[in-house]
């Protein structure tokens, strides 16, 4: 079983390498990005492994997808909102993955309307391709820091649980100021709040995450058969260390690292503003948009998720249980989503 997943990942990575040298765009003058070498890593590990795990991807995150995809039907009705207004509106999903929000948009598009999936993983688009047939989709291999696009071009900008993955997010947010159009919608759903991470809520959730695993029947039984030496392996984990062996192994053959990678350090670049960011994960909502958008209007900004990731398996209960939590601590979910809407020139010094 093992050996036929390494034989698949080395197949993939052969691809990955000749699809990024062959279909990288070429960046607009002037954008703005981290060429450090860390960076190039981290860029270089995600895309390996968002590329290699892409079949997987849907069926590991699907409670995640069933509570986040409330949000993102809320932003298309917004898109919506502006059908007397706009025509051929053009809408991009950066780090679309396998299409999980593209598809939602998609189905708030006109036929006159453009939808651009951007992603570093050829593999993905792929599969965001597939789900949003007969939609018609336009992709891009390119990451969030040069992004393809003109000035002042796009009416929605979404990027759904993914700022977290990218080395340099400030610059990423840039980009996305640079191409939106005046009164266009930016949507970031679901990125780790660093409020939580520094609050008591984050040993409460962890907490919360370490019981249901250990509750979990499918754990108990493998570790029951592991007592009785019939064999308790996880397939899922074996899976995941032979992704990062593999990832490894790519990295060493391209001269990026000199000696090997554990997965622990491998899923700590995949994740490298959140567990790879240790007491430092997550962003500041509030500190971003003030930052970076500050002549924007906030349409929405909302906690998420205080009790981690378990409840998800229960909408119900995790609706209930933010929804007390929310009342008591407004800003330390483990996750925030937030809407803003870049303002028509000349009307932020409206009074």
């Amino acid at each position: 079983m093992i050996e036929c997943v390494e034989a698949e990942i080395r197949d993939r990575c052969r691809t990955v390498s000749v699809a990024e040298r062959c279909n990288q765009p070429d960046a607009p003058a002037g954008a703005a990005r981290d060429d450090s070498a860390r960076a190039r890593l981290v860029r270089r590990v995600n895309q390996l492994y968002h590329d290699l795990t892409q079949d997987v991807f849907d069926v590991e995150h699907r409670y995640r997808h069933r509570v986040e995809r409330s949000f993102w039907h809320d932003v298309s009705r917004m898109l919506g909102d502006n059908d007397g207004v706009v025509a051929g509106r053009t809408v991009v999903d950066l780090a679309c993955g396998t299409g999980f929000v593209t598809q939602i948009l998609a189905e708030a598009m006109h036929p006159q309307d453009r939808l651009i999936a951007i992603d570093i993983s050829p593999a993905a688009l792929d599969s965001a391709a597939r789900k949003c047939r007969p939609h018609r989709l336009q992709q891009a291999v390119a990451d969030g820091a040069r992004l393809p696009l003109a000035d002042e071009s796009v009416d929605l900008f979404a990027i759904n649980a993914a700022l977290h993955h990218m080395p340099d997010p400030i610059g990423v947010l840039q980009e996305v100021d640079r191409v939106l159009k005046p009164a266009g919608l930016f949507a970031l759903g679901f990125e780790p709040n660093l409020h939580h991470f520094r609050s008591p809520m984050a040993r409460v959730a962890h907490g919360v995450d370490r019981l249901a695993w250990y509750a979990n029947p499918r754990q108990n039984v493998r570790r029951f058969r592991a007592y009785l030496g019939l064999g308790g392996q996880d397939a899922s984990c074996e899976s995941d260390r032979a992704v990062c062996r593999m990832i490894s192994e790519c990295l060493q053959s391209e001269g990026l690292i000199d000696e090997p990678l554990n997965p622990a350090a491998i899923l700590d670049m995949v994740d490298a503003h959140a567990r790879g960011a240790a007491e430092h994960a997550g962003f500041d909502a509030v500190a971003l948009i003030e930052a970076l958008f500050p002549k924007y209007e906030l349409i929405r900004l909302v906690s998420s998720d205080y009790l981690g990731e378990a409840p998800r398996r229960f909408r119900p209960v995790r609706s209930a249980l933010d929804a007390v939590l929310r009342m008591m601590l407004p800003a330390h979910g483990s996750l925030f989503s937030m809407v803003v809407r870049k303002c028509v020139r000349g009307e932020e010094q409206a009074p």
